[in-house]
């Protein structure tokens, strides 16, 4: 039996990034007969995660994250000083974690998700330690489904992300979306394997067992944090996002539609959701119990009819489900996400955003199938990926 170290962002409060997580898992289980997955979370964020004196590391790096680096990111965003601060702030918080858990691997998965980025989450200084170690270590890596956000030659954090990818223990990336970018751009050194894939969210329903619920008339309204488009460079601010839902929620209830508001799990959505509802004097019983789990997630999207999808799991989850979704753009993924599953024309960027047609979409969405070919085309290359990754570094598959 080998063991697989699945890397992921198993603490967060979005289960959408849970889910990409144990999916993930499920692919490598149906891949590999005899295969032990030792779960790598890339980020705790408990205290209790951080023992003796790795809980001062955590606060200095936090203090650093929280206080110092945006003031490197207002004065000079894209320079080496401000690299080397956050280097810095995750080495200090993770390093010992992940030197401590890697080594023992046979081989490293990224299990998905934005890994591979360098505006925002620090998730490149994670793949930077992993990398650098799994290279001390002689330890095979794949990335699987994993998203391309951006590249900017000129900023110094996307030139060490594009150093790190050019390491040779990465044998295969397999992304989600900006293949091209990936190619063009990223890739340099040693030739390494690139595949365009499904989200391995896409096997959700083979992964827990459900399927849509026949027969429900309810509309899920999928909240997101009202700053988000602001947060990624659109000129949508948060009183026209809150705007914009009230008066979808208004056209709603004007066509006596079954409605109802829910979240992927994270404070800052599930807030925004309730201030909504105070907004238009409406019970806080039509906000969801944010969902604690992945299961939960996709156990309640298989109960709605259609949903606007703000979030990009909650898109996801009601495309594995084959539940129509309406989808709102604030960030390139899903644009591309809507365009590799056929469906660009009922997802609506800042500019389309019209209340009119977004409300009729919903109420007739369900007439308009999805491209199954197309669905069972992107799981497949997923699932491939994986098991030829495993049967080239010697797990019984």
């Amino acid at each position: 039996m080998q063991k697989i170290g699945l890397v992921g962002l198993y603490s967060i409060d979005n289960m959408g990034d849970c889910l990409i997580c144990e999916t993930t898992r499920f692919l490598l289980e149906e891949s590999a007969k005899d295969v032990d997955v030792l779960e790598i979370d890339a980020a705790p964020r408990k205290m209790s995660s951080y023992p003796g004196f790795h809980k001062l590391k955590l606060l200095i790096s936090a203090l650093l994250i929280r206080a110092v680096i945006p003031l490197f990111a207002q004065t000079v965003p894209r320079s080496k000083v401000r690299y080397y601060v956050e280097r810095f702030a995750w080495r200090i918080k993770l390093q010992w974690h992940l030197k401590r858990v890697i080594p023992g691997c046979d081989a490293v998965i990224f299990s998905g998700g934005g890994f591979l980025k360098f505006k925002n989450q620090g998730l490149n200084y994670i793949v930077e330690q992993v990398v650098e170690i799994c290279e001390r270590h002689d330890i095979p890596v794949m990335f699987s489904g994993v998203g391309i956000e951006g590249f900017d030659i000129n900023d110094y954090r996307c030139r060490q992300l594009k150093s790190t990818l050019a390491s040779p223990s990465i044998r295969t990336i397999a992304t989600r979306d900006f293949i091209e970018i990936l190619q063009q751009d990223y890739m340099v050194g040693p030739p390494t394997h690139t595949a365009l894939v499904g989200d391995p969210a896409f096997w959700a329903p083979e992964c827990y067992g459900t399927q849509k619920k026949e027969g429900s008339q309810k509309i899920g309204i999928n909240v997101i944090r009202e700053d988000i488009f602001k947060a990624y460079g659109n000129h949508l601010s948060a009183q026209e996002l809150k705007t914009f839902y009230i008066e979808l929620i208004s056209e709603l209830d004007g066509k006596g539609a079954d409605w109802v508001l829910f979240s992927n799990g994270m404070k800052s959505d599930q807030e925004f959701g309730l201030s909504l509802l105070r907004e238009m004097d409406k019970s806080p019983e039509l906000m969801l119990p944010p969902p604690r789990t992945s299961r939960d997630m996709i156990s309640l999207i298989s109960g709605f009819r259609t949903i606007l999808g703000a979030r990009m799991h909650a898109c996801i989850s009601a495309y594995s489900l084959d539940i129509p979704v309406v989808g709102l753009i604030w960030n390139e993924k899903l644009t591309r996400f809507s365009e590799l599953t056929h469906q660009r024309n009922m997802f609506f960027n800042e500019s389309e955003m019209n209340v009119d047609e977004m409300c009729m979409r919903l109420l007739n969405a369900p007439g308009t199938g999805y491209d199954d070919d197309r669905r069972k085309e992107l799981k497949n290359l997923t699932k491939t990926e994986i098991e030829t990754f495993l049967q080239s570094h010697s797990v019984d598959a």
